[in-house]
């Protein structure tokens, strides 16, 4: 926080007990229509969480070592895939890279660039960004080697509407350099609010979405609350398209922490299309001991994924 003054001020209000540090944010988004120093603001959070969750996710591989949920998780989906001759899609709204590298290690898949995350078994969709996203941004010159990158310079000058902040995705490093030629770019990050619905990823992943979302047939949620309003409206609106003239009904299953989180899952889905109704006993779709509580008692996976419809 010491390297990003702007936000400062806001961080009191943000650890004040008991608050949504969502709804909080999304009073500041609110504040810049008629406060323009909050645009500064919500800039240096996001180069905050830039550098906050990629340190944090650094220190946490020291002590995993590659051994995590998300490599068994993708162990075990890979195996249902290979036998039934499937197609799996991933959708995020972390920023986190945890889960590509479980894809590397487990899948040998490693997106190559921003346009490479469509692989001919595989997709991965990050539609909030991702901490090695940087969107590039002209009339910023890059300072070039071991000198220091020019963050201040960004957090006042990209403003909405911007004429320096374009819609090209770079992959790049902790430092904000991109991995090919030395431009400046800007962290691709959706402000964490309340009901987001701001996608900070390439149009084509949301086309390539879009096209393949009228096809899933099972759908597995982990630690989501179903409250992202943008995805939600996308995938109402495939559950009325036809697919080689049959319109397909989603078996889910709800992998929580607690049963009241898996119940809001159920009824925010059932809102937009996606109910386990098919499903005779719901609760045989129903993780609440979460996400380690799913690979400690891999059976709830097993059945979910070979029985049903599908």
């Amino acid at each position: 926080m010491e390297q990003f003054k702007d936000c400062q001020a806001l961080v009191p209000l943000l650890r004040q007990p008991g608050i949504s540090i969502e709804r909080k944010l999304a009073e500041f988004q609110e504040q810049a229509k008629t406060y323009p120093p909050a645009h500064r603001e919500l800039n240096a959070i996001r180069f905050y969480l830039h550098f906050a969750l990629w340190d944090c996710q650094d220190l946490w591989r020291s002590r995993h070592r590659g051994i995590t949920n998300f490599a068994t998780l993708l162990r075990e989906i890979e195996r249902w895939r290979f036998e039934k001759n499937e197609r799996v899609c991933f959708v995020t709204f972390n920023y986190d890279t945890m889960l590509e590298e479980a894809m590397s290690q487990v899948l040998h898949l490693q997106a190559q660039d921003v346009n490479s995350y469509v692989w001919s078994n595989y997709s991965l969709f990050k539609l909030h960004g991702s901490i090695n996203w940087g969107l590039e941004v002209d009339g910023i010159k890059h300072p070039g080697n071991n000198v220091p990158y020019p963050y201040q310079n960004l957090i006042d000058a990209v403003t909405p509407g911007s004429p320096h902040l374009t819609k090209r995705y770079r992959l790049c490093n902790r430092e904000m350099w991109p991995m090919t030629e030395r431009v400046v770019v800007f962290p691709a990050l959706s402000i964490p609010v309340e009901n987001k619905d701001e996608f900070s990823c390439p149009p084509t992943h949301v086309e390539a979405l879009e096209k393949m979302l009228p096809t899933v047939t099972k759908m597995i949620t982990i630690g989501w609350r179903a409250t992202e309003a943008e995805f939600l409206n996308r995938l109402l609106a495939s559950r009325s398209v036809q697919v080689a003239g049959i319109r397909r009904s989603v078996e889910l299953l709800v992998v929580t922490g607690s049963k009241e989180g898996a119940e809001q899952t159920v009824k925010n889905l059932a809102a937009y299309g996606v109910n386990q109704d098919i499903f005779s006993d719901p609760n045989r779709a129903r993780v609440t001991d979460g996400f380690t509580g799913l690979i400690n008692n891999l059976e709830s996976l097993e059945t979910f994924l070979r029985t049903g419809l599908y």
